[in-house]
């Protein structure tokens, strides 16, 4: 630690130095050594891979920069992964989902409301999936749902039509194929070529939170859209999805 005067400072500094040789891909472990004497193996002196997340204090909400990534609940317990989507659109039981790994690298997995409900917690310690209000406050605070999108989304990963933005708050939101509806559904929305015979390139990013919603005896979750659309206007909207519908997740601190 050297370099830093504090642990969260030498974070900062281990953070920026790993993605600047990963090419901006989360590493996925983080191990403090020490390398004072060159002549004999590093010894490790603290392994802060549960704790270490990327974040950015957005107007006093503190807000992991990437979305969530894990396979296990708070307590250790494994959280089952499907296989396909048609198995993770057909259990009602707690599960996540990744269509492709090299781009659940960048986008996170996706996890069905069952795991955001879970009592367990997905959650690591001092984090939280944020609630319907969080979303709320953060929108607020940027200046209303006309402008919260333009300030949240990443410079690069949307359409070609999608107007220039800045990052100004260092959230970095990126596109996702969020699982919503059928397997039919979901493969005909967000895989295979766009109308031009290219690649789709996803126009919006969905968000759970941890705010149930009772609806005629069925439970549903609250959560957050941020979309872009070819007439050069950005979309910040609430509503409601799902248990069996899956979604990326963005933490807050608790």
């Amino acid at each position: 630690w050297g370099l830093a005067k504090s642990k969260e400072q030498a974070d900062r500094i281990a953070i920026e130095q790993a993605n600047l040789r990963s090419n901006g891909v989360q590493p996925e472990n983080f191990v403090w050594a020490c390398n004072s004497d060159s002549t004999k193996p590093l010894k490790p002196l603290y392994d802060a891979t549960s704790e270490i997340i990327p974040s950015v204090n957005i107007y006093g909400q503190i807000w992991a920069t990437q979305n969530l990534k894990v396979t296990k609940f708070r307590n250790g317990d494994s959280i089952r992964r499907a296989k396909t989507a048609d198995e993770f659109s057909s259990k009602n039981i707690p599960m996540y989902f990744c269509y492709e790994e090299k781009l659940c690298k960048i986008h996170g997995y996706l996890y069905n409301g069952y795991a955001v409900i879970d009592k367990r917690g997905l959650a690591p310690e001092g984090w939280k999936i944020p609630s319907l209000n969080d979303w709320v406050k953060l929108s607020n605070n940027l200046g209303g749902k006309e402008l919260a999108t333009t300030r949240l989304r990443s410079t690069k990963g949307w359409p070609s039509f999608a107007k220039t933005v800045t990052n100004p708050t260092g959230f970095n939101a990126l596109p996702s194929n969020s699982f919503v509806g059928s397997y039919e559904y979901w493969k005909k929305q967000y895989t295979g070529l766009d109308y031009k015979g290219e690649p789709k390139v996803h126009n919006k990013i969905m968000y759970w939170s941890s705010t149930p919603f009772e609806s005629k005896g069925k439970t549903y979750i609250n959560h957050t859209r941020l979309a872009t659309y070819d007439n050069g206007e950005d979309e910040f909207y609430n509503g409601n999805q799902g248990l069996s519908d899956g979604l990326n997740i963005r933490l807050i601190k608790e």
